[in-house]
């Protein structure tokens, strides 16, 4: 190796070095992999409450959505859309309640600023800028109780938390 190719290597493992220690990479730690049931959110937020619960609220009852159609035809799901809104008060309704293996779709509205949209366990995120409606669909898998939240955009960097229930 040539000393500029050295003096290029040393200079980008300087660089990365300074952007894990910063933030901009993201250190991947143990036992934070992508579908781990009960896994606890690990940003330095307000908050430590588990991204997603087994548990379905015993008083829970099916939100009636805005719209609502077969899935496909003869198949006993079916496609449930659901208004929302976020603004600094949070969301609005703040919970949806679907059946399992229903397909969602959340028209999801930013009120009063930019906003973003995560469900953290799922994988989902997108960023719904001011006035902005954007359509967020999923299907609904697994029973339990799944957080949704505003992440990043945020007033008083304060994160935002719904949550989306899931019956069996």
């Amino acid at each position: 190796m040539t000393k500029k190719q050295t003096i290029i290597v040393i200079a980008l493992t300087i660089v990365v070095l300074i952007g894990i220690a910063i933030g901009l990479f993201p250190k991947k730690e143990k036992g934070t992999s992508g579908g781990e049931a009960g896994m606890q959110n690990t940003s330095p937020a307000t908050t430590t409450a588990p991204i997603f619960s087994p548990e379905v609220p015993k008083d829970a009852t099916l939100t009636v959505p805005v719209h609502e159609a077969p899935a496909a035809p003869n198949v006993p799901q079916t496609l449930g859309i659901f208004d929302m809104t976020v603004a600094a008060n949070g969301f609005e309704p703040n919970s949806i309640t679907v059946k399992n293996k229903n397909l969602v779709t959340i028209n999801l509205t930013a009120a009063d600023g930019d906003y973003d949209f995560s469900m953290p366990y799922t994988g989902l995120y997108t960023l719904v800028k001011k006035g902005e409606t954007k359509q967020i669909s999923f299907q609904a898998t697994g029973t339990g109780t799944f957080v949704l939240e505003c992440r990043d955009y945020c007033p008083k960097a304060e994160k935002i938390q719904g949550t989306v229930i899931v019956l069996p």
